[in-house]
């Protein structure tokens, strides 16, 4: 389930995504990917944090720029994951991610 950042001021308020930790032993299972992403009310994506494993995790795209939340917006923070075929389920990995507000 998606992950809802809500702007309830009357004014608009700038949030970006930063990286804050990633900690799992299963990074090394095959292709690894976590995309986290900032999705606007229209459905356009206004920033991604992409997650890579292999062999140990690396972080791109963090953080985020900051973009304009309107007010009495509400916008969704989605995770979509990836896992290389033939990998066991049950993989468990935690992520820390901080919603910067200017």
């Amino acid at each position: 389930k998606a992950i809802n950042v809500s702007n309830t001021d009357t004014a608009a308020h700038s949030i970006r995504l930063r990286s804050v930790s990633i900690t799992s032993g299963s990074s090394s299972y095959g292709t690894n990917g976590i995309l986290v992403k900032l999705v606007d009310v229209t459905g356009t994506v206004q920033g991604t944090i992409t997650y890579n494993g292999g062999g140990s995790w690396t972080t791109s795209g963090s953080p985020t720029a900051y973009v304009s939340l309107p007010a009495s917006t509400q916008w969704t923070i989605r995770i979509d994951s990836t896992l290389s075929a033939g990998v066991a389920a049950g993989v468990t990995t935690t992520i820390e991610i901080a919603v910067d507000v200017q």
